[in-house]
Order: structure tokens, then C-alpha cells, then sequence
């Protein structure tokens, strides 16, 4: 708080030795902390990636690990969240051995509720040491820069463009019924939705700036607004089902 009072703390602890890396915060104040571990805690070293995301409260909501297709070792790098609440993942991993390495970039994305969506990997020309120190979104895309290994001495700079990485689709569905309301809205803004399942609701300001984002289940979803938190004026309230925008609609505060 603002006396620097210790308000909660969490603990990785797999039996060895466990390395916190990076941390993030999402669109809705969740923590996603990044690090590795030596897991299996046997003799023989071998750190596996782990992800793990708290609410703001300190309470864990989800941790993921990874190991890659050699068993060695996984270390993290860098780590990036996007609008949906989807966290990106940078680290390499050794796939040749314990006596002749051969570490190559790998890119993960963890959805919102954790599940695995999908992973890429980069190979240089040299089978020795590729790795991520940064991940960038840019809209949709995904930028990453670190370094490869191209023989002896010389070590390139690499930058990588994912495209789409969000995986959301730009297309309101005809699916579901949105209808948000009252507009213009004094207090509070209700949203209500036809299907039941996971959403999210995020709001933009007039210069396009994402000012707040929440998960919800449900048909219904109610959002307190007041002058300490929004300006007055024009927003863009967009809803997200199953990565698909279903809903963009313009509303005004008028508080």
C-alpha cells in the first residue's frame, strides 16, 4: 500500500531450485509471474519454464509448466500479456543434450484461463544458443528480439514478427444477442448476453487506450462507473466470446 506494507506473498517451491524471472500485470490486475525450476529435484539438473498468474489479491488462479522434447533444461526469458489477458511466453530450451547443446527460442501463449493455445520455436544456423531478452505487442502481431549464435565468436541480433497472435477475430459474431445499456450511462453499466459462457469486457477511451478489461461468466454483467476512475466522455465497449469479438458498442458517461 502506500506505506509499503507487505500485502501478500507466494512461494514457488519444487524440492530444488526455483528462479523468479519476470513479472506482469494483465488488463484486469492479475500477476503472472515467470521463473523456472528444477522440478523433478533429482541429481541431474534439468529447469523446466513455469507460469504461474495471481489475482490481485495474492490468490493463485493457474500455473503451467513446461518441459521441452529433451527433458533438459527450459529457461525462461521474457513474458508479455495482451488485451485479452493472454500471456506470452519466451524461453529456450536445450534439445541436443547435456554434452553438445543446442538451445533453441520457444514461444508459448497461455490463454486467459491458462490452457495451453499454442507454441512456435526459432533455430538459428548454429546449433548452440538462441534466446529471447524482449517480447513486444503491436496490435495483433507479436515482436520478439534477442540474439543467435552463428559460429565461433559471432552472435547476431534477431528480431522475429508473429503475426495474429491474438487469434481473435475481428468479425462481431451474429451468434450471440449483446445489448448494453442504458447509453448514456450515469453510474452503471449493464451488459447482457444470450449465451452463458466466459467473456470479456473491455472498455477504450476516444483515443483508442484499452482503460479497463474484466473476465465474466454469465448472461449478465454489471460495471460501477464514477469520475475517479473514467472521464467523462466517449468509450468503445467491446465484448470477446471464445476469441471472437461479439459486441462494439459506443457509449457516453455522463456522470
Amino acid at each position: 500500500d502506500a506505506a509499503g506494507s507487505l500485502q501478500w506473498n507466494q512461494r514457488i517451491n519444487n524440492g530444488g531450485g526455483d528462479f523468479g524471472e519476470r513479472v506482469v500485470l494483465d488488463g484486469s490486475g492479475n500477476v503472472i509471474a515467470l521463473g523456472y525450476t528444477d522440478a523433478d529435484n533429482s541429481a541431474a539438473i534439468n529447469f523446466n519454464t513455469v507460469t504461474a498468474k495471481y489475482d490481485a489479491s495474492g490468490s493463485e488462479k493457474w500455473m503451467q509448466t513446461f518441459d521441452g522434447t529433451a527433458g533438459l533444461d527450459d529457461i525462461a526469458d521474457a513474458i508479455t500479456t495482451d488485451q485479452f489477458g493472454n500471456s506470452y511466453v519466451a524461453l529456450h530450451s536445450n534439445e541436443g543434450s547435456a554434452s553438445d547443446i543446442n538451445y533453441n527460442v520457444i514461444i508459448v501463449r497461455y490463454n486467459a484461463d491458462g490452457t495451453k493455445a499454442w507454441q512456435v520455436s526459432y533455430a538459428g544456423p548454429s546449433d548452440t544458443l538462441d534466446v529471447i531478452n524482449t517480447l513486444l505487442l503491436d496490435n495483433n502481431d507479436l515482436l520478439v528480439a534477442g540474439s543467435t549464435w552463428i559460429n565461433g565468436d559471432q552472435r547476431d541480433m534477431l528480431v522475429i514478427r508473429y503475426g495474429n497472435v491474438t487469434g481473435v477475430n475481428e468479425i462481431s459474431s451474429p451468434d450471440d444477442i449483446v445489448s448494453v445499456y442504458p447509453n448514456p450511462v450515469a453510474t452503471e453499466l449493464t451488459v447482457r448476453t444470450v449465451s452463458a459462457g466466459e467473456k470479456i469486457i473491455q472498455l477504450f477511451d476516444a483515443e483508442g487506450k484499452q482503460v479497463y478489461a474484466s473476465s465474466f461468466n454469465g448472461n449478465e454483467f454489471h460495471l460501477s462507473l464514477n469520475k475517479q476512475l473514467f472521464m467523462p466522455g466517449l468509450y468503445l465497449c467491446r465484448i470477446v466470446s471464445n476469441h471472437n469479438i461479439i459486441s462494439n458498442t459506443k457509449i457516453f458517461y455522463q456522470p
